[in-house]
């Protein structure tokens, strides 16, 4: 089963009780940690976590940590109700040091990859990974345009990887992309304004777990034709 995120970055920021709240049903919330170095914007610290994490005991986090020195957050984030803790690989100059720490914590533990970072670098850290993530926009703040080129990436990072290593997608993901990256091999998607612009976001949401687990269905089907034509 494909799993859907909504991401918090791109609620209303002064509203973000009210997003969650109008999605009852999601038990996995994206949130992007920010910290204006790494890239220009910022979003949250870890008060939001872990205002979130004891508010809503029922909900578990993704944290994606888009900043300079990820290990700086793993102790405080570790101790909240995170199920997954993802860093920029280009941010760490021994991953496998975070990737190990972050299991040890009680977390699964994530590479991101940016545009210009190849995925085929995952493979170095196959047997400390529990998924990768793969931005399909560039955090440019400027709309953040879903890249159809990231596709081949997605599909690559599938069949490198072990399929016991997730593949996350985060980035501009619309209705119309949402079954592309599911046939090509993502498992779990993080959304943003497909969810929170919906009038209401609930019954949208609900609306693209139906069409996500449908592009699933025909990209299971698609790999048992494969195996019977070998």
């Amino acid at each position: 089963m494909i799993r859907l995120m909504p991401s918090l970055a791109s609620a209303d920021p002064l509203d973000l009780k009210g997003a969650i709240e109008s999605v009852p049903e999601v038990e996995l919330l994206h949130m992007d940690i920010e910290d204006g170095n790494f890239i220009p914007n910022i979003t949250f610290g870890l008060r939001t976590v872990e205002a979130v994490s004891s508010r809503y005991p029922s909900r578990h986090m993704d944290i994606h940590l888009m900043v300079s020195d990820p290990e700086a957050y793993l102790e405080d984030l570790l101790k909240t109700r995170v199920e997954r803790i993802a860093f920029q690989v280009e941010a760490a100059p021994y991953p496998a040091a975070l990737l190990s720490r972050i299991r040890k914590g009680g977390a699964r533990a994530g590479l991101a990859f940016n545009f210009q970072m190849p995925v085929e670098l995952a493979g170095i850290y196959a047997d400390q990974l529990d998924y990768v993530l793969i931005m399909t926009s560039e955090p440019d703040g400027a709309g953040q345009a879903f890249n159809p080129w990231t596709l081949s990436k997605i599909a690559r990072a599938r069949a490198l990887l072990p399929e016991r290593i997730g593949i996350t997608v985060d980035g501009g993901v619309s209705p119309e992309r949402l079954p592309q990256v599911v046939r090509a091999g993502a498992d779990t998607v993080a959304l943003g304004r497909a969810v929170w612009e919906a009038e209401k976001p609930g019954t949208r949401y609900r609306e693209l777990t139906a069409l996500a687990n449908e592009a699933d269905a025909d990209r299971q089907m698609c790999l048992g034709k494969e195996k019977r034509d070998v």
